[in-house]
């Protein structure tokens, strides 16, 4: 994103600031519905913020305008002289989706001072579009503003959804939130199981995998000797063989270690297919936060509760729903359909950043939370080796004084939540610093210049 500072300041008051501002109607103008118009003297308002607006209307030249107000909107790009002709002194443009900007889009405006743009997705920006005198640039970082990014965070999250999977007698398992979340709270991340492998299993004696070509032995001294770490349990010095099934029952010349531990051995050379309904799963994630310095205390969560009942996060209608489903997600941190399969099946791993960036100069209502997403394992096809996310978890129990347990490999998707800010409000010594930060490099340029002009270039 592009970022900009200025720390010089051009204070101006309009002649009619004075006069107070009452709302009017903006009927007799051609603009979108939800506009609202204000008016003092001969100067006007136009607030047009957050109505989900992706242009800028073009207005009428025989006003003149004192704010000019199109934030919080979806704005992607400024056209050629769209505000030609137009007396205004402040623009705010701050958390639209600027792209671009037209290098006449500035052209021929009058008594520019002040031009907001904080908050959008520029990455460059040429300062000699804006033919405007005097103009105050304030984007990003406000220099009469004291800031607080001492943020305190808290998280909690909770999963709804079902899903169901075939099992290998062909019935169908239905799979709950007390399923596929494990564990069941975690500071700031979450686990959701996609895939899975379940093998029930007891304390005995058995032989080694039949898949692991290590663990096949010619005689007893190999399973005595051979120290393997991928073993399963512990060998006992045994090596096991299987009578052929043919006709003369032969011995096969290979068997395999006997290991004592949890028998069957887990068998996880053939994957099944991730859970059905996985990507329908909801994600509902709170967040509560504070500065201390200011005293602000804000949730993501301050909406109407039917609204929350029903919505489900968007990037362009829905930005500011905390509800997010599994789908949504990984068509936003991966659009190849494949390799979205790939995630369900074999896992992987998802940040989920919760940017707080408040201006308590204005209302707290502005002060929202910005949602953005990232994949942070490599692609399946970039990997050659442990694909994707997984880990074992066992649940444990007796029966007539022997030991069982069913093993779960689970597979799935880990949401890790972070959360950063900062607040901004103004604050008269930090003006008067910067103010002060100025007049000292000013005055530094002076003393440069002279030394250059006496002893560098005498002449």
């Amino acid at each position: 994103m592009f970022l900009f500072y200025l720390s010089i300041i051009h204070l101006s008051l309009s002649q009619d600031s004075h006069f107070p501002y009452m709302y009017s109607d903006c009927t007799h103008l051609i603009l979108p519905p939800r506009c609202q118009c204000y008016h003092s003297g001969n100067e006007s308002q136009l607030h047009c913020y957050n109505i989900q607006l992706d242009f800028i209307p073009k207005l009428p030249n025989n006003m003149r305008w004192h704010t000019l107000d199109f934030s919080l909107n979806h704005i992607k790009t400024i056209p050629s002289y769209v505000f030609s002709d137009i007396y205004v002194e402040k623009i705010d443009l701050h958390t639209n989706h600027l792209q671009t900007i037209d290098e006449t889009a500035f052209g021929e405006i009058q008594n520019l001072k002040q031009l907001f743009m904080n908050h959008n997705q520029l990455k460059e920006f040429n300062p000699n579009i804006l033919t405007s005198p005097g103009v105050t640039l304030v984007i990003y970082k406000k220099g009469y503003q004291a800031i607080d990014t001492s943020i305190i965070s808290s998280v909690t999250s909770r999963v709804k959804g079902l899903g169901s999977i075939q099992t290998d007698d062909n019935h169908t398992l239905v799979i709950d939130g007390a399923d596929y979340i494990a564990p069941p709270q975690e500071n700031n991340a979450l686990f959701l199981m996609t895939n899975f492998i379940r093998t029930d299993q007891k304390y005995t004696r058995c032989e080694e995998s039949p898949f692991d070509q290590k663990t096949a032995c010619p005689d007893n001294a190999y399973c005595q000797t051979k120290n393997y770490r991928r073993a399963n349990g512990k060998w006992t010095g045994r090596c096991l063989f299987r009578n052929d099934s043919s006709a003369n029952r032969s011995r096969s010349p290979l068997g395999r270690c006997e290991l004592e531990g949890w028998c069957p051995v887990e068998n996880d050379v053939y994957l099944p297919e991730p859970i059905r309904d996985a990507l329908n799963f909801t994600i509902y994630v709170k967040n509560f936060i504070e500065f201390p310095r200011f005293k602000v205390i804000r949730k993501n969560f301050q909406l109407d509760a039917n609204y929350l009942r029903s919505c489900n996060y968007d990037s362009v209608t829905h930005k500011t729903c905390p509800v997010f489903r599994v789908g949504t997600l990984l068509d936003i941190v991966e659009s190849n359909p494949t390799e979205q399969h790939y995630m369900l099946k074999l896992g992987a791993v998802i940040r989920v950043k919760i940017d707080w960036n408040c201006n308590l100069d204005k209302s707290l209502d502005f002060c929202l939370p910005e949602y953005s997403f990232t994949r942070l394992d490599a692609a399946d096809k970039e990997q050659s080796f442990a694909h994707g996310f997984n880990f074992r978890f066992a649940s444990h129990w007796k029966h007539q004084n022997r030991s069982y347990r069913t093993l779960t490999k689970a597979y799935g998707l880990r949401f890790i939540i972070s959360v950063s800010g900062y607040a901004g409000r103004f604050d008269l010594m930090t003006l008067a610093l910067n103010i002060g930060s100025l007049v000292g490099i000013l005055g530094l340029v002076k003393f440069i210049c002279d030394c250059v002009a006496f002893y560098v270039h005498p002449q």
